[in-house]
């Protein structure tokens, strides 16, 4: 901002140069000195300001100013606290701090060209802000005013009129209502001190939400909390001690249970469950910990740990089963479609069985406290529903779901023309016959029980399957035929199949691996190499390079190209060096001391012993992706031969941070050269099918070496910290919008 002219100026402080984080206008007043050329005025003038808008007569001009000649060469950040006194003797001034920092253009000064004059960024700050970082209102009452003024939950005000005082830290303080239970909430007040302002956050250490149904009570040393079961909202929680950052102690009661073990709440991102003992039954309460996105709350979430989910289509009740009969100990949950309910267990069998409402026939017991990926109950006249168990840490949720296509443990075909199978769980003593030309699916008939299907066929033969992996095998029927069986997944169906045909089963069995690519990408790069460099103070921090390897050569004994072990690339690298010098004998054959005998003058060049191939002269690139897809098929291979990460920062203890050890020179002579990371992963799919089958998998990680210092980290750490002022900073409302949105997400949504 030029100020050419002396005297007092109104500016709407909305200029680049000028940056306004008040709210009022402000009111410049140049004052002048003796030299008077432009360029002297700008860099050599006080700065005052005086509120104007609807401020305007309520405060006089600033008693102090931005003293620009005596600050600007002697530091780069020039900072100023300017006061503006009331014209009420009975109010406090208004105040505001100044920051000028350079800019990062510079001014080309008016006189001459080659005299560069420094520019500057003014920065008007509240001498106080106030933020709301509560999911409740507050209301709040200046010193000197009558006046309160509301503060919305997770909104910021500017406080100009207060005086300044105390140090940064955290301060307790307790909020009392004025009713007559003379309830109190135990808060804090978290003061930071930026350029010389104020940030007041007003905040609770622990927010607790109840998505138990269920009155929840919180004990801690002499602090007592009731959590209303119907009570969605948070519930503000501290602990009474003077360092509220330290080691505490919970306990948790679930309606009329005893108190619960103490359990820390401080471990950010843990997840566990709570046990409340009772007179004929334990409550389990699922609690998960998080940070809340300003890093000064921790958001705890009760649930039970236990909970339905009805995701098909017909209203479900479900019971406990209590005896290994399978009778239900007289209660039954209703769940509606497209709901969830918190499961009390009360029952130690760990059962449950469900049943269509206004039926009387129920399903087959099952466990609900394993891991079940989906288990087809029959439901009579209904057909079937899946139940899928999930266990985590902290929850485990029991869904049911609409039977589709493939849900049945298997398939059963039969395609011999006379041989019947026989087939049952095993455990089970009802047998179910499998007819020539017919196919059966097949259900557990006692879903927590052994699930392994056993087939027979006569004397002849018998077999135990688990239905989760792909088998084959075949046995002789009245001395006349080969009976062939074989299990495998057709989309997201197992198939068992009984047939004489081999023709059938080889394609049940290499349909895939005989299918043909249809698409085929790679991608090679020799060489990479990244620099990270934090343009503020304008210098390099790190160079991470990708590199490829060197000389390599590889054979083709088959279809597929494979290298030589280190010594046999060493002699055939000196061979093929003194070859181009022209020192090979006709006809061009060479043996070597490994008894290798090449010939570098053919095209390509060949091997003779110890047996006949083609080699040719390579190297591995530093970066290899290759991918394939068939129709039912995925292919990919990624290997990264070489990375390292240079430390460059001047003086470092540790030049290089991080790089792939070589393997002793006795091993690697005898290896092949190997890259420093390599990834193979097949993958099998099904065009109607969401069910991916990984049938090979594999990751191979070279030994590494990591040596950092702490000059490094701490420049890494300035690389990617965000400035002073941030998007929060400059940000009024909605600072805990996210955080109150993952609160009050139904159990339906969690993870």
């Amino acid at each position: 901002m030029a100020v050419d002219q002396p005297g007092r100026r109104l500016y709407n402080v909305r200029d680049p140069v000028l940056q306004e984080n008040v709210s009022v206008l402000v009111q410049i007043d140049a004052q002048k000195e003796t030299r008077s050329s432009p360029s002297d005025l700008r860099y050599r003038c006080q700065l005052f300001l005086q509120p104007a808008g609807h401020l305007e007569g309520q405060y006089g001009p600033s008693s102090t100013c931005i003293a620009w000649k005596e600050q600007v060469h002697l530091s780069s950040e020039v900072r100023s606290l300017l006061q503006c006194p009331s014209a009420d003797s009975s109010f406090l001034p208004l105040q505001v701090t100044t920051l000028a920092t350079p800019d990062h253009l510079s001014f080309i000064s008016s006189q001459r060209e080659d005299d560069w004059d420094p520019a500057y960024v003014i920065h008007l700050h509240p001498a106080v802000t106030l933020r709301n970082l509560l999911p409740y209102s507050i209301r709040y009452l200046l010193e000197g005013s009558a006046e309160f003024h509301e503060l919305q939950e997770g909104s910021t005000a500017d406080v100009l009129n207060a005086r300044i005082g105390g140090h940064a830290g955290v301060l307790p303080v307790c909020f009392t209502c004025d009713s007559a239970e003379k309830l109190s909430v135990d808060l804090s007040v978290h003061v930071a001190r930026l350029h010389g302002r104020l940030t007041l956050a007003v905040f609770s250490p622990y927010w607790i939400v109840n998505k138990t149904s269920r009155v929840l009570q919180y004990r801690a040393e002499d602090v007592s909390v009731k959590h209303a079961s119907d009570f969605r909202d948070v519930v503000l929680f501290s602990f009474k001690k003077k360092n509220i950052f330290s080691k505490n102690k919970l306990q948790l009661c679930v309606s009329t249970s005893s108190w619960s073990d103490g359990f820390s709440l401080d471990t950010v991102g843990s997840y566990g469950c709570v046990r409340c003992p009772a007179n004929t039954m334990d409550y389990l309460v699922g609690v998960s910990i998080q940070m809340s996105s300003f890093n000064l709350t921790k958001m705890v979430t009760m649930s039970p740990f236990f909970t339905l989910v009805n995701k098909s289509s017909y209203e479900l009740e479900v019971g406990e089963v209590q005896t290994e009969e399978g009778s239900v100990n007289g209660k039954w949950h209703y769940i509606s479609s497209t709901e969830c309910l918190p499961l009390w267990p009360e029952l130690i069998t760990g059962k449950l069985c469900v049943r269509v409402v206004g039926s009387d026939s129920k399903s087959k017991s099952f466990f609900f406290n394993k891991q079940d990926n989906g288990t087809l109950l029959g439901m009579d006249q209904y057909g079937g529903v899946l139940v899928d168990v999930n266990i985590s840490d902290n929850s485990t949720v029991i869904s049911f779901t609409d039977y589709y296509d493939g849900a049945a443990p298997a398939l059963l075909v039969n395609h011999t023309p006379w041989v019947v199978i026989t087939y049952r769980q095993s455990g089970s003593t009802e047998s179910r016959a499998l007819n020539p030309g017919e196919a059966q699916r097949f259900a557990w008939d006692n879903p927590a029980g052994v699930r392994k299907l056993s087939w027979k066929c006569q004397e002849h033969s018998s077999g135990d399957l688990d239905l989760v992996k792909d088998e084959c095998g075949q046995f002789a029927y009245d001395g006349l035929s080969q009976v062939h069986w074989v299990s495998f997944l057709d989309g997201r169906q197992r198939v068992l199949l009984f047939t004489e045909d081999v023709a059938v089963v080889t394609k049940a069995r290499q349909a895939e691996e005989l299918e043909q690519f249809q698409q085929e990408v790679n991608v090679s790069l020799q060489n990479l190499g990244l620099s990270l460099v934090n343009n503020d103070n304008r210098q390099e921090i790190a160079y991470v390079g990708i590199t490829s390897s060197g000389v390599v050569w590889e054979m083709r004994p088959k279809s597929r190209w494979k290298p030589f072990n280190q010594r046999n690339i060493r002699l055939l690298e000196k061979a093929y060096q003194k070859h181009l010098a022209g020192g090979t004998p006709e006809p061009g054959w060479v043996k070597l001391e490994t008894s290798l005998e090449v010939n570098f003058g053919k095209v390509p060049m060949v091997m003779r012993q110890p047996f006949s191939s083609t080699i040719r002269r390579n190297f591995l690139s530093g970066i290899q992706v290759e991918f394939k897809q068939s129709p039912h098929q995925r292919s990919l291979r990624a290997q990264l031969h070489w990375l390292q990460v240079d430390n460059q920062l001047t003086g470092a203890l540790f030049p290089i941070v991080f790089h792939p050890v070589p393997p002793p020179k006795s091993i690697a002579l005898d290896s092949e050269p190997k890259p420093f990371m390599d990834v193979s992963i097949i993958t099998r799919f099904n065009q109607h099918s969401q069910v991916t089958q990984f049938k090979y998998f594999m990751v191979l990680v070279q030994e590494m070496a990591v040596k950092i210092d702490q000059g490094f980290l701490g420049a890494i750490l300035a690389l990617f910290t965000p400035a002073a002022e941030s998007h929060v900073d400059k940000q009024k409302t909605k600072l805990i919008e996210k955080d109150l949105a993952m609160l009050q997400a139904e159990l339906m949504e969690r993870p």
